[in-house]
């Protein structure tokens, strides 16, 4: 668990302070296609983990992007 004592929002960036060095990659309005297709291919790549926030209506239009 990453602990942290400040939050903190700079036009759209959220930074925290915490006990250690971490990134944390969001993404909202999933899926989204092509673009969340080329996101995933691009983290993948790099072997980068990262969170997505999916909306339902764009579940249901692209549930092949969710598997």
């Amino acid at each position: 668990m990453i602990k942290f004592t400040k939050f903190h929002n700079y036009v759209g960036i959220n930074r925290a302070n915490t006990e250690v060095k971490v990134v944390a990659l969001t993404y909202d309005d999933d899926p989204y296609a092509p673009y969340t297709n080329q996101l995933l291919d691009t983290l993948d790549c790099y072997q980068v983990k990262a969170t997505f926030c999916e909306i339902d209506r764009n579940i249901e239009r692209h549930p092949e992007i969710v598997k």
